[in-house]
């Protein structure tokens, strides 16, 4: 089994993973509660799942989260 990096994404991969609206709501922080949305993406990416992840930056607070697993 090899740990070597996937292969980088092409540019029009990443796109699809962004949301057209940057008002979508990405989640919520797990510091403050407040809303994230995705105008405060920050780090957008692909689970080895398929799924699209992302970390951002809390309105509020100023946190760094991943707002689709806050606790």
């Amino acid at each position: 089994m090899s740990h070597a990096p996937s292969p980088l994404k092409r540019a029009a991969d990443l796109v699809r993973m962004t949301p057209d609206n940057p008002e979508t709501v990405r989640g919520t922080c797990s510091f403050c509660g407040d809303t994230v949305t995705g105008r405060h993406a920050i780090i957008e990416y692909e689970t080895d799942s398929g799924r699209p992840g992302v970390w951002a930056e809390c309105p509020s607070c100023g946190e760094i989260v991943d707002p689709t697993h806050a606790q």
